[in-house]
């Protein structure tokens, strides 16, 4: 055994022993206490024995001496409470020896930074501290240069140990004070902190609820300075005396004091506190304050390191260099109406010292949601269908409730739960909102029902029924609960609930594919599938990436020697629909432009295009088309059958042919009753799927004389090929999923997302096959039928084609016909909002 100073074990940890010691008396006075059954208290009482016997096996001696063991308890006092929450040694020995390199590395990167900020912060007040500072300035940014580049060069060459060490710092950072993940956008909130910090100069953090501006605050305050903040928290009956401070009474001291002598002493508060002790002054939700009680602050704001301040009740008091003011705030809106706003005076302070602290971006979330799950040595318990699924579909909702809590609902969204006006307005969440803050409560519930074991319960279920409490919570108003409601059935939660439990309408999972098409099977499945708990080791989860950063990291990093004018396009989606059309083609391109010239009207709110520089170049060497779906026609009508072909006015080609089989259209384009679809409301009232659409303009080989199965299967492979890095998330998932069918009806065939992808909507190929016989005068299919995803009422799938001189029709065929001029066009629509 490894000896420490000589003789003493280096496992041996005085102040890990006698904390267990500490514990274990108190353990046994309470059991005590309330009568519990002798076979635990002995239990406890072993345990004390072993304890007290490691404790007497320590020789204060073998150490140096009594001085020397208080010097080794305080040391082991620092290590323990370091690795209280997080084991690095059994991560070193699990992940290697880079961890130990990376943690040296970051150790003093973070030490290096800190002195800086320390020295530029005392070299604005002392111009001899401003000369020492510049004369190794150079050094330490030399220094921190190489630091950045042994961390990167380990990033690179050994992700793992990378990822290991960022998800580590995580835990850590959630139990240090102000319990924040130091995750990126936090490190950079972080930065910008500490720059203004050296100027001394107040803070502004402001931003919707729930963003986490009052951790930040205390984080910045506890790594600035080795301080804890000094706290103020503010309310309509905060003053000024429980801010400054105040005298006080107290009996005096020595034999005065016996006989009853009182003496005046000096209470500080807070703000005089962080003054005299050169800390951080917080001051919680500052907008809490009436306007004239924030307007007494402003005496302070231009006060400097040095400078002696007139502290009412405490006399004069000099500010210590590490003194700062940080205010938090929510600023005063529809959704804060109680909020005060700043007076000008006020304001002005802050016109260069403010900081919006907007919501974690969802991989961050993510990484937030593992630390929090994580074990002492790293590893989970979990099953791998919620690490891959639920987590990330979780981090998802949560980040598209929090754009509907601010007014900014992202379009899918909109589309998916149809929230969306004919005018193009969104209606938000006005009250509810999900926030690292339910998070951590909704995890840590879990933590405590996996300890009591009281229920089999599966990870999935108790998720469901932690999200039933918000949804059921009436504080919130019911257009609030439906709208949270449909955007987490739409990521697939929910599904063990029923409406009637939510107490919502039923069509609240109308978005929900999993609940419409599986029912029963789908929780029984789900509860399987997160049953199935696993310990996933670190070395195992650092390889998880559901968000496809190391690609992204890899894309931007690339960027960096592009041509600036290629930089924008190689963003998440093209902006410009000119850029588009030079990319893709010309003669590939249909916008709201082309439509206005082939039907006369111009769509209106159009929506990005989703696809990068990338995948469009790809597009056009695949001779795909881009076109664009309008939602409705130039009086505000969603367009249905009827409605798309009426903007033809009559059923005549340009080259003299019919347009339309003239059995289900006449001349002027009016549905016959001889249509074999004239009385089935479900074709007829089918909407279009609007959106941007990449797709053959042709059935492609290899997909006639199949079956509907079978055809998806050269989809699936088509797919794969041409966009192997822009697969969905959930892809290997939804082929599971659709291979797993057993003698599955058109119904389910069709509403399954994995056909929503790679199929076509059969409303969308009678407007493409119009829209570019307007356009070019040219007929497609000819001959020959795309296969859709649409379903007739009488359970047939719906197909579109055959335009020959009679003109193009509508067919329905069941999912296990396979016919010789029936094939499918290769097809990307996951951008489409699709209405069944």
């Amino acid at each position: 055994m490894e000896k420490f100073s000589g003789e003493q074990s280096k496992q041996d940890n005085i102040y890990e022993i006698s904390q267990e010691r500490k514990i274990l008396r108190e353990n046994l006075a309470d059991a005590e206490a309330i009568h519990l059954s002798e076979k635990i208290l002995n239990k406890i009482e072993n345990n004390l024995e072993k304890a007290d016997k490691k404790a007497k096996e320590f020789h204060i001696k073998d150490v140096g001496g009594l001085s020397e063991a208080k010097e080794l308890y305080k040391k082991q006092k620092i290590e323990t409470d370091a690795s209280a929450w997080i084991d690095e040694k059994a991560i070193i020995q699990e992940i290697g020896a880079d961890y130990v390199s990376l943690n040296e590395y970051f150790d003093e990167l973070n030490n290096l930074s800190d002195f800086r900020f320390k020295k530029l912060r005392e070299a604005k007040t002392d111009p001899f501290s401003q000369k020492a500072y510049e004369d190794i300035s150079q050094e330490i940014n030399t220094e921190t240069n190489s630091l950045e580049e042994n961390i990167s060069k380990i990033e690179d060459e050994n992700y793992p140990v990378f990822r290991a060490h960022e998800l580590a710092s995580y835990k850590k950072g959630l139990h240090q004070e102000g319990h924040i993940s130091p995750v990126p956008s936090v490190k950079k909130s972080l930065n910008e902190i500490g720059i203004k910090m050296i100027s001394g100069k107040p803070m502004f953090l402001f931003g919707p609820t729930g963003t986490g501006k009052t951790s930040l605050a205390r984080f910045s305050a506890k790594h600035f300075t080795g301080q804890d903040a000094e706290m103020v928290f503010c309310n309509p009956q905060t003053r000024e005396t429980s801010i400054w401070g105040k005298t006080g009474l107290r009996p005096a001291e020595g034999e005065a004091g016996k006989h009853g002598a009182i003496q005046t002493v000096d209470i500080y508060g807070p703000l005089a506190k962080a003054m005299k002790q050169g800390k951080v002054c917080v001051f919680d939700e500052f907008t809490a304050l009436p306007k004239e009680q924030q307007v007494f602050i402003k005496g302070i704001f231009n006060a400097k390191i040095g400078d002696t301040i007139n502290v009412v009740g405490n006399g004069q008091t000099k500010i210590e260099t590490g003194f700062q003011m940080i205010f938090t705030a929510n600023l005063k809106s529809e959704k804060d109406p109680e909020c005060q706003e700043l007076p000008p005076k006020i304001a002005r302070e802050f016109e260069q010292n403010n900081l919006k602290i907007n919501y974690t971006p969802k991989d961050e979330a993510y990484d937030i949601m593992l630390s929090r799950l994580m074990n002492k040595d790293g590893s989970l318990d979990i099953s791998y269908y919620d690490l891959n699924t639920t987590l990330p579909k979780l981090a998802e909702a949560m980040a598209e409730i929090q754009l509907a809590y601010t007014k900014k609902e992202s379009d899918k969204t909109a589309w998916l739960t149809g929230t969306k006006d004919a005018s193009g307005k969104v209606s938000g969440l006005k009250k509810f909102v999900m926030t690292q803050g339910t998070i951590e409560v909704i995890l840590d519930d879990w933590q405590t029902e996996k300890s009591l074991k009281q229920k089999n319960i599966s990870f999935a279920e108790f998720l469901d029924q932690s999200l039933k409490r918000g949804l059921t919570f009436e504080e919130y108003p019911e257009k609030d609960r439906i709208l949270a409601a449909k955007i987490l059935a739409s990521k697939g939660f929910l599904v063990t609930l029923s409406a009637k439990d939510l107490n919502l309408p039923k069509n609240i999972f109308d978005v929900s594919a999993i609940k419409k098409l599986r029912g029963e099977d789908a929780v029984k499945e789900i509860r399987g599938k997160s049953s199935d708990i696993k310990r996933i080791p670190l070395s195992e989860l650092v390889k998880i990436d559901p968000f496809n950063r190391r690609k992204e990291k890899a894309a931007v990093v690339a960027a960096q020697f592009l041509p600036e004018t290629e930089k924008a396009a190689n963003a998440e989606g093209i902006t410009s629909f000119n850029k588009a059309r030079e990319i893709i083609g010309k003669e590939n391109f249909y916008g709201p432009e082309e439509i206005e010239k082939a039907f006369g009207f111009r769509p209106e709110n159009v929506f990005e295009i989703p696809f990068s520089e990338e995948e469009l170049k790809n597009a056009k060497k695949l001779g795909l088309k881009l076109i664009y779906y309008p939602e409705y026609n130039g009086q505000g009508e969603k367009l249905t059958i009827e409605a798309i072909v009426k903007f033809s006015l009559t059923n005549t080609a340009q080259n003299g042919e019919k347009l339309l089989y003239k059995d289900q259209f006449d001349d002027k384009m009016k549905l016959k009753s001889s249509a074999w679809f004239a009385n089935d409301r479900k074709v007829l009232n089918e909407k279009i799927a609007s959106g941007w659409q990449l797709v053959s303009e042709e059935i492609i080989d290899n997909t006639t004389d199949k079956n509907y199965r079978n055809q998806t299967e050269v989809l699936i492979k088509k797919y794969e090929e041409s966009f192997p890095n822009n697969l969905p998330q959930d892809w290997n998932e939804l082929l599971s999923d659709f291979r797993g069918f057993q003698n599955p009806t058109a119904d389910q065939f069709g509403k399954h997302k994995l056909s929503q992808i790679l199929r076509e909507p059969c409303l969308n190929t009678v407007f493409r096959y119009l829209l570019i016989e307007k356009l070019t005068g040219k007929k497609i299919l000819k001959d020959k039928y795309s296969w859709s995803s649409s379903v007739s009422s009488d359970g047939n799938l719906l197909n579109f084609g055959g335009a020959g001189a009679d003109g193009a029709g509508v067919r329905g065929g069941s999912p296990g016909s396979a016919w010789s001029d029936m094939g499918a066009v290769f097809s990307r629509s996951e951008f489409l909002k699709i209405e069944h």
